[in-house]
């Protein structure tokens, strides 16, 4: 047994406990009172879609994981060198198809929870407000804008990986690599673009939280939520900012990549595990607004009352 297989079923099992998490957080958040005046009914609407979503990309992962270590162990499995080769062609053309289709699963993940937390930060807004401001509905148009072309770029990845990848097995018998080498280079660069959009992103999403986080600041029934709303956008950062840090030192300087183990531990805690605690954080936010404190309609929720310290104590 090769001695990196442990670090693939530690990958695996680890991604099982989000696997496990996410769908526990989405059946449980059924069992949330829905009130039709709700103003970010829906942020938690369209949260339900990303969360099951990234968790089928999730149960791809892990039976990517598995097949690795199928294809580690293959030599010892064949009897012969052509049931080895024909073996591991078959892993190798399934291993990168549930690949892509993991990715493909990772950019319609991406969209909708942009556009949930660009609205759940709108929905805070209009708690106070009681209506719709043209700066809101200028940045809800923005995340749109910028959910769709997520979208787009992911689509167009997972369309040249489905191209390119299926030829990847032949380049070692026929003279392919010439041919598909810059369709290699184009995938790498728009894996780059996408994580640096990605991030463009939720930075974006961070000075819009912090936006809310300082109208709230003073008002103490409600500014859990707002910490809440700041605190996942801070992890979001922190998440695409490992995504983008390692797909520009993989695609740049490829020869000093970091060790196999590190790099899949590294992506369970700061990619898998930061992106299901959002979703987690999320939830939390839903679960503490259903007493009524931004739910509702408070006294301090009037466009003509401004919170005041007596306000805050009620």
């Amino acid at each position: 047994m090769h001695t990196i297989d442990p670090w693939y079923y530690a990958h695996a099992g680890l991604t099982g406990v989000a696997i496990f998490t996410l769908f526990g957080v989405w059946i449980a958040s059924f069992c949330a009172v829905r009130r039709r005046s709700d103003p970010a009914r829906l942020a938690f609407s369209l949260l339900e879609v990303p969360l099951v979503i990234y968790a089928l990309r999730l149960i791809l992962i892990a039976v990517s994981d598995a097949l690795a270590v199928r294809s580690l162990n293959l030599v010892y499995d064949a009897d012969n060198e052509d049931e080895y080769l024909a073996r591991a062609e078959d892993n190798f053309r399934l291993t990168l198809n549930i690949k892509t289709v993991a990715i493909l699963f990772a950019a319609i993940s991406n969209m909708v929870l942009l556009f949930a937390l660009v609205e759940l930060g709108n929905g805070l807004i209009f708690a106070l407000e009681r209506q719709r401001t043209r700066s809101q509905k200028n940045i809800r148009c923005l995340a749109l804008l910028f959910g769709i072309t997520i979208l787009a770029l992911g689509l167009a990845i997972f369309g040249m990986m489905q191209k390119v990848w299926p030829q990847a097995w032949d380049i070692a018998t026929i003279e392919l690599f010439d041919s598909i080498s810059a369709d290699l280079r184009t995938i790498n660069r728009m894996t780059v673009a996408y994580a640096i959009l990605d991030w463009i992103t939720y930075v974006a999403v961070l000075i819009y939280a912090s936006v809310v986080m300082n109208l709230y600041r003073n008002i103490k029934a409600s500014r859990g939520c707002a910490i809440i709303y700041l605190t996942a956008a801070i992890i979001g950062v922190i998440r695409c900012t490992w995504i983008l840090a390692h797909s520009i030192q993989t695609v740049y300087w490829p020869l000093e990549h970091p060790s196999t183990d590190a790099v899949l531990m590294l992506s369970i805690f700061l990619d898998i595990w930061m992106y299901s605690a959002i979703f987690g954080l999320l939830f939390v936010a839903r679960m503490k607004k259903q007493g009524g404190l931004w739910t509702t309609e408070q006294p301090w929720m009037n466009v003509s009352t401004k919170p005041t310290s007596s306000d805050e104590e009620k």
